[in-house]
């Protein structure tokens, strides 16, 4: 499988996100801390991610990318904007409720050529949960069916965590 890399730049008011390859929960510390950092950079109205050439995308990532549509979502600035071509993780995206709170399109609205990666870190055992734990948190708010979907996640999740 394609090792993943996730790539950002802010443009004006845009925050442009690009992941690639395959997205999993061992480069999501970076991820994590870079999406904090833009949702709290009041600067930041608009969220376009460009999932394009992602193979595959995990929970803990779709739970990230959940917490920025919540955000935008709670702060009234209106869904982020995900692009996406692949049947496969269309179907993944509308199976965890994401047509709800993003516009789900095939083509960019914005150039992401100006991207540079984001740094992976390499956090403890402890930050590592959390982060998975959040986003799978993140994931349930969505709506019902993920609410039973991760509710056995999470509590794993947290009795790993004591």
């Amino acid at each position: 499988m394609h090792s993943g890399r996730i790539l950002a730049a802010q443009q004006d008011d845009v925050c442009l996100i690009k992941l690639e390859g395959s997205i999993t929960h061992t480069i999501s510390a970076g991820f994590d801390l870079f999406i904090t950092g833009a949702l709290e950079d009041r600067t930041v109205t608009q969220f376009v991610i460009d999932l394009r050439d992602v193979v595959h995308i995990d929970s803990t990532n779709l739970g990230l990318l959940a917490r920025i549509a919540r955000n935008q979502l709670a702060r009234g600035e209106g869904s982020p904007v995900l692009v996406s071509v692949n049947p496969d993780v269309n179907t993944l995206l509308k199976s965890m409720g994401f047509d709800a709170v993003f516009v789900i399109v095939a083509c960019s609205p914005a150039d992401v050529s100006c991207c540079r990666e984001i740094p992976e870190r390499h956090p403890d055992r402890a930050e590592q949960l959390r982060t998975m734990l959040d986003a799978h948190r993140t994931l349930m708010e969505l709506n019902k069916k993920n609410r039973a979907t991760f509710r056995t996640v999470v509590e794993a999740l947290e009795a790993d965590a004591e």
